[in-house]
């Protein structure tokens, strides 16, 4: 029998996974030190950690369930109270998503698996056997029928998806069981950032720039490791996926929105379809980062959300903030909605709505179209840097005469101006910054102006609007 994050009761005022993380103190003056010199780890390192490297580091060996991918374990609930069955259930779905296994619930505790009670108080731990060949036999869990009253909902779950990890063969992300001290740490980043099985929040940790969040999911640590332990090969959200607002998804991530409205932290996993983020629905300031691996901050919240390493995203929207937005190499589609907006494209074909407000657009490498919708009020004044060879400004006037709102061009040092109407006769103008005018790049669609960054003009590339206008 070996015992994972032993009965260690929570200490007042203090709700850290099984008991308290604090930092060392040195010196008269009590100044916190911290663990010099350790490495950050990427999200498959800390994922190698919590499969083996933690326990050989406490000279155990590591473990799993003879079940792979498509598989079925059995769980005994009939331990938890009726909120705890709840977390439980979402807990297992959110580990059945990226693992491919099943979870049958029975009220035979031989046949069972897994066992869930509540009956230690204050207390929350995983115990199990495995034999030499490291097959695990049952694993149990405690998570104490006080535990929520004690540190609330939000960290009550997140303890059940901690847990569980346990149960299904992973470590903590340290050299710590119980207590942490930042000393403990093996890696700068180990925080719930990057996985459950951490005992340090965001904040906890100096080497960590994020806000305080609770995971809503399991994070891009804990889904690499599981895939390794369990088989890679899970497709998860196919098809072509909205995360956010107008979500088409199911599972743990058709609640994203309210989940980051609601201050939680969240890993986008997905495997197929042509994806979008849609967080038109938020005021604040947003920051998002398309590329796999990439760490955004949404709803005001620092660090919250994150696009695992294996997930491509393709499209994404915005809503009111003064949002930056940075591409990846596919061809995205990014819609930045009102604000003073700065959108990347980098690599690839992208098409960049900065929508109303004054943007900064930078299409990066490849074929780009700036587009402007002159039918919706306001588009500002936006400026466009690299336009280059391929480019495309591109100004969409529906049932009006294209020409009816081009207002001219102006041409201010190394910059040329684009001056439109909307179709409500509101001003609006794009700056190409180090572009010279050439009256060969200007021409008119049936419902567009197009001005190309090349000498020669240019058809128009899209027959509608950006995804999310």
């Amino acid at each position: 029998m070996c015992d994972i994050c032993s009965s260690v009761r929570v200490v007042s005022n203090d709700c850290s996974f099984e008991g308290t993380v604090s930092a060392e103190s040195a010196g008269t003056g009590g100044s916190t030190t911290i663990s010099a010199a350790l490495p950050a780890y990427s999200p498959e390192q800390v994922a190698d950690y919590l499969e083996s490297g933690y326990w050989q580091d406490n000279g155990t060996s590591d473990h799993h369930f003879d079940v792979s991918a498509g598989g079925t374990l059995k769980v005994k609930l009939s331990g938890l109270n009726t909120k705890y069955k709840a977390f439980a259930r979402d807990a297992l779905k959110a580990w059945s998503e990226v693992s491919g296994i099943t979870f049958t619930e029975t009220t035979n505790s031989g046949a069972a698996q897994i066992i869930m009670d509540d009956s230690v108080a204050g207390s929350a731990y995983a115990s199990g056997s495995w034999d030499a060949n490291g097959i695990v036999t049952q694993m149990s869990i405690n998570i104490g029928a006080d535990w929520d009253d004690m540190c609330g909902d939000a960290y009550t779950y997140q303890t059940f998806l901690h847990e569980i990890g346990h149960s299904l063969g992973l470590g903590h992300a340290g050299r710590y069981n119980g207590s942490a001290q930042l000393s403990d740490r093996v890696f700068a980043n180990d925080s719930w950032q990057t996985t459950v099985m951490s005992y340090f929040d965001q904040t906890q940790n100096p080497d960590v720039d994020a806000d305080l969040a609770y995971a809503s999911t399991l994070m891009a640590a804990d889904i690499i490791a599981i895939r390794n332990i369990y088989g890679a090969n899970v497709t998860v959200n196919v098809g072509d996926s909205t995360y956010g607002a107008n979500t088409n998804v199911t599972g743990t991530l058709s609640q994203l929105s309210a989940k980051l409205a609601s201050g939680w932290a969240a890993t986008i996993y997905d495997t197929e379809g042509r994806d979008t983020l849609d967080f038109s629905g938020f005021a604040q300031a947003a920051k998002v980062i398309m590329q796999r691996g990439g760490v955004s901050d949404i709803g005001g919240v620092k660090g919250n959300l994150v696009i695992d390493t294996f997930s491509d995203i393709e499209n994404t929207v915005t809503g009111a903030g003064n949002d930056t937005v940075t591409g990846n190499a596919l061809d995205n589609m990014i819609s930045t909605g009102a604000g003073n907006d700065a959108l990347y494209g980098g690599d690839g074909n992208d098409t960049l709505d900065g929508g109303a407000g004054d943007d900064t657009i930078d299409g990066g490498a490849g074929e780009d179209t700036v587009w402007l919708d002159l039918t919706a009020g306001s588009t500002g004044n936006d400026r466009v840097l690299n336009f280059s060879l391929g480019d495309l400004v591109e100004a969409y006037t529906g049932g009006t005469d294209p020409a009816a709102c081009f207002a001219g061009y102006r041409q201010v040092g190394a910059d040329l101006f684009l001056d439109f109407l909307t179709t409500g006769g509101l001003a609006a103008s794009v700056c190409l910054a180090g572009t010279t005018w050439s009256a060969d790049a200007l021409s008119f669609g049936a419902d567009r102006i197009l001005y190309a960054g090349t000498a020669a003009p240019a058809g128009p590339r899209s027959a509608g609007p950006p995804v999310g206008r």
